[in-house]
């Protein structure tokens, strides 16, 4: 079922842009649904000027405006900030808006590569893939001491290029995190993301040096559709080759957003027909 929000106060005829996550809120229980679900996608530069101003003039709430404003100027902490957007409105979040903060004020008291960390895989799961890969790459440069989280983030980031169906930088991540955290399931997206390339060669290879059994190959190709050969298999595998091709011509002559729409079309009906995207590690 759908969830509805109950707006009592007025809303913005211009809305706030929210840049860390892509959306547009246009009232305050939008933006404190915005705040209760993604807490680590908050930084210290969601505390500014822009949205205290936002706050007073478009939504008419002077006294909170005045309030974050005086948060800002006595460099309070984002927990504050916060608080006392949550404590404005009526909107009922899941749990007392003091449980929102409590949690807050956990993530607070993390380092910053613990941080980034929670904020790249919410990006994962928000579908903004671009902006998760980003993030692990950052992040990789700070743990590379560590075997075990370097081959996660290397299988999240493979997971985030599968998503933007760029299957042969997918699979040469999948492989790097195998070689790190020896976690079966990242060989398998990698012999997977082979599949998906067509490329039955580098999918052989890649079997043979990591002694994968022939019986564990077949499966992963009926998984695929490689074990049959009907007119419909051929069909979608031409189609879905066709497509990749076409998002590979965008982004080569720089027409990313016109890919990243195409992307965001594809994988809504994608879900609507009860289909599953990869699943990253932790």
């Amino acid at each position: 079922m759908g969830e509805l929000i109950l707006c009592n106060r007025m809303s913005a005829a211009v809305p706030f842009y929210i840049e860390a996550a892509s959306v547009n809120v246009y009232s305050i229980e939008e933006l404190c649904y915005y705040i209760e679900h993604n807490l680590y996608l908050l930084g210290r530069n969601f505390m500014s000027e822009a949205l205290c101003a936002w706050v007073e003039q478009e939504l008419g709430m002077k006294e909170t405006a005045g309030k974050l404003r005086g948060i800002l100027a006595a460099d309070g902490s984002l927990t504050e900030f916060v608080s006392v957007i949550l404590s404005s409105s009526g909107y009922c979040v899941g749990g007392a808006p003091g449980e929102v903060v409590n949690r807050l004020r956990e993530i607070e008291y993390k380092s910053e590569s613990e941080c980034a960390k929670l904020r790249a895989d919410r990006y994962l799961e928000n579908g903004m893939s671009a902006a998760a890969i980003r993030e692990y790459r950052r992040l990789l440069r700070k743990w590379e001491e560590d075997p075990l989280l370097t081959g996660n983030l290397w299988h999240n980031m493979g997971t985030a290029y599968a998503r933007l169906f760029q299957f042969g930088e997918a699979a040469a991540c999948f492989e790097r995190a195998y070689g790190q955290n020896r976690n079966r399931e990242s060989l398998r997206e990698c012999l997977l993301a082979c599949l998906c390339l067509r490329d039955e060669e580098r999918f052989s290879k890649t079997a043979d040096l990591h002694e994968v059994p022939q019986e564990e190959r077949a499966e992963l190709k009926s998984r695929y559709g490689l074990a049959g050969n009907t007119r419909a298999e051929r069909a979608a595998r031409e189609e879905i080759s066709a497509f990749g091709e076409k998002l590979s011509g965008y982004f080569e002559n720089g027409k990313k957003q016109e890919a990243y729409r195409i992307l965001d079309t594809w994988r809504e009906n994608y879900r609507r027909s009860g289909g599953l995207l990869r699943e990253e590690l932790f």
